[in-house]
């Protein structure tokens, strides 16, 4: 059926028929945002990494006894570099390896991209149609921008002119595949400097070599052709997906108005009178709506005929698009569960009662930013009793506005639980850690998703380490945080304190373990020697390990390789660039290549390591069996373990002063 985890009567796919026993992990909004994305897998308790290979897809493995569904959205925005292709094929690779345990639900970010094909045909390229073609006509027209004016503005501003004087032949000039690329991604999509960022992504993806602005143009083109990763990845997904008692979207089903006047989506299907009554049939022909305009997408991939554009229902797919774009019908990709001022929206009683029919109970969802870590919205009838609706709100895409992607350390995990538990568990931008669950049972976090009306906050999260709640309040584009300590915040609701055992806490591996914190290098006072004379050894090792073909010296393609395939390497230069940017194989040679040889010696790879560990501190606690296997000839289960290990301290100087330590404790042993 395509649309159901199994609850007895339907299935997400056939022969899954245990996947309704499994434990479901969710991640969504990842926006092409490659550093996120690996940030997600490693903290994931779902998923190991095996490697990244030559084409930049990751190979992963999902756990025995898990699922996972993403939330939609995996293009556009990117890091510091693009990550967009390789986000798309690596979940591409994992949906066929997994067919049955993992879903991909389309968000608005991903079905646009159904455009590309009709709308940079060649056939709309010429001068002599650019005064004709229409602005997105979801904009309003004061704000409207044709291709035409967006390339006024272009050979205006190269030419230093007022746009009044450009003249015929500028725009000619201006009228090119990437400039127009340029203006849907800006004008049309929400997603300015794309073209740019997969630009930079495609030069990693050479190995540095350059790559012109016709290639990256037409590699926008050939993603929507058949074979291409963005098609793939459509022909892959799906609307919405019932695992159990919850439902995944990607917006949600509630909005303040659609189109058509309503309140919420739950029902219905384009192009119908009626509404579908129950849940689980509305979800099974939604998605069947979905498949086949994909479906005639694929086969009218252009206008039906070149005169047409102005005309919005003369391509395959016109409905999907149209239902994935501001002011359109009620339309699961594009709802928001959060009032005029961003503030939680809780769901009106016939709504909880029609979802409550049909046996849902909780909704997770991406697509709309609300802070540093997921936000659960709790709507129940008086005094907590039925109906009752549980709504996660997990795209975390804006934790850090101070941060060049807007993300920062910032990652979180939503887990459902074979017992239908919910579990969250993160870091904030601040790597303060996030851990709780719900579970109608128990009084465990139960604060978690409420508002306290007088001061108009919500409880966002749990802080395991400082046994406190995250208070969260939203005013439009201002987002307000505080911590509130744990006998505190029941006092605010008049809620009885919970005992201890309620209450969620880290729990640390039993193994034996011996630890530093974030007193930098307190208690190493007097071995600066021994500190220097180890990391230069590291150094000595790392390279060789490097230079595979034993030449003592670092050539282009080793340094390729070993960003795909070493992530100690892949750490130790990730910063090099000064904003976390993980700069080209070429551009690294050239950084490291003192004497402009154009390839790395032992001495000046020791060089750029200790000016790397000169400006690095210890930030976190580090157990030692970890660093005892990070230490051993590396395999690729090693390589896992190292990146899981990077990920969580942040800084490789944090690794060397543990290796020390240790050392001298087998010393003394």
């Amino acid at each position: 059926m395509g649309s159901t985890l199994p609850t007895g009567e339907r299935s997400v796919d056939e022969g899954a028929s245990s996947a309704s026993e499994h434990a479901i992990a969710f991640m969504t909004d990842v926006e092409g945002n490659w550093d996120y994305f690996l940030a997600y897998i490693n903290l994931s308790e779902a998923f190991d990494l095996i490697k990244v290979d030559d084409d930049g897809t990751a190979d992963i493995v999902l756990r025995d006894g898990w699922a996972f569904v993403f939330g939609g959205d995996v293009v556009d925005k990117g890091g510091f570099v693009g990550g967009s292709i390789r986000t798309v094929r690596s979940l591409v690779r994992l949906k066929r390896k997994y067919p049955e345990r993992v879903t991909l639900i389309l968000g608005n970010r991903d079905l646009n991209k159904i455009r590309l094909t009709s709308e940079l045909d060649s056939s709309q390229l010429a001068l002599s149609r650019l005064a004709a073609m229409p602005g997105p006509y979801w904009v309003p027209e004061t704000k409207r921008v044709t291709p035409e004016m967006y390339l006024r503005k272009v050979a205006a501003a190269e030419h230093s002119i007022p746009e009044s004087k450009v003249s015929e032949s500028q725009l000619a000039t201006a009228n090119t595949l990437a400039n127009r690329i340029r203006w849907m991604l800006k004008e049309t999509m929400g997603a300015d400097g794309e073209f740019e960022r997969r630009q930079e992504e495609l030069v990693w993806l050479n190995g540095g070599s350059p790559v012109s602005e016709e290639q990256t143009a037409q590699n926008f083109v050939d993603s929507v052709q058949q074979g291409g990763f963005m098609r793939d990845f459509l022909l892959l997904g799906q609307l919405a997906v019932i695992v159990r008692n919850t439902l995944f979207v990607h917006g949600g089903v509630v909005k303040n108005s659609f189109c058509d006047g309503s309140t919420d989506a739950v029902g219905y299907i384009p192009g119908r009178a009626e509404r579908v009554a129950h849940v689980v049939e509305w979800v099974d022909e939604l998605n069947e709506w979905c498949r086949n305009q994909v479906q005639e997408w694929t086969d009218h991939p252009q206008w039906h005929s070149p005169d047409s554009s102005a005309i919005k229902e003369a391509r395959g797919g016109w409905a999907i698009i149209d239902y994935v774009v501001p002011g359109c019908c009620p339309s699961v990709v594009m709802s928001r569960h959060l009032n005029e001022n961003g503030m939680p929206l809780a769901m009106d009683k016939s709504l909880m009662e029609r979802l409550n029919r049909g046996g849902i109970r909780r909704l997770v969802l991406g697509h709309t930013p609300h802070g540093n870590c997921p936000t659960v919205i709790k709507s129940s009838g008086p005094g907590g009793m039925d109906p009752s609706v549980e709504v996660i709100m997990a795209d975390t895409s804006y934790s850090d506005m101070q941060q060049l992607d807007n993300r920062g350390n910032a990652v979180s995990e939503v887990q459902v639980l074979p017992d239908n538990t919910l579990r969250v568990h993160g870091r904030l931008e601040d790597n303060e850690r996030i851990l709780y669950t719900l579970q109608p049972t128990t009084s465990q976090s139960e604060l978690i998703g409420l508002t306290h009306t007088v001061s108009n906050r919500f409880v966002k999260a749990y802080l395991p380490e400082k046994r406190s709640f995250l208070f969260c309040n939203v005013n439009g584009f201002k987002t307000e945080y505080d911590v509130v300590d744990t006998q505190a915040a029941y006092k605010l609701f008049e809620l009885p304190m919970p005992t201890p055992d309620d209450l969620p806490i880290l729990k640390h591996k039993s193994k034996s373990q011996s630890s530093f914190t974030s007193s930098g290098d307190d208690g190493m006072h007097g071995c600066d020697h021994e500190i220097a004379s180890h990391r230069a050894a590291m150094a000595r090792d790392l390279f060789h390990e490097i230079d595979k073909n034993g030449s003592n010296n670092l050539s282009l393609n080793e340094i390729k390789e070993a960003l795909n395939n070493n992530q100690v390497f892949w750490k130790l230069v990730s910063g090099m660039s000064g904003t976390h940017a993980l700069l080209s194989p070429a551009e690294l040679l050239k950084r490291m290549d003192a004497d402009g040889d154009y390839r790395v010696s032992l001495t000046e790879f020791q060089d750029v390591c200790k000016d790397i560990w000169r400006h690095t501190r210890p930030s976190t606690t580090l157990e030692m069996e970890e660093i005892r296997v990070a230490m051993q000839p590396r395999k690729s289960a090693v390589v896992v373990m190292c990146q899981m290990f990077f990920q969580q301290i942040g800084q490789l100087g944090n690794w060397m002063l543990a290796v020390v330590r240790l050392m001298r404790q087998q010393q003394r042993a």
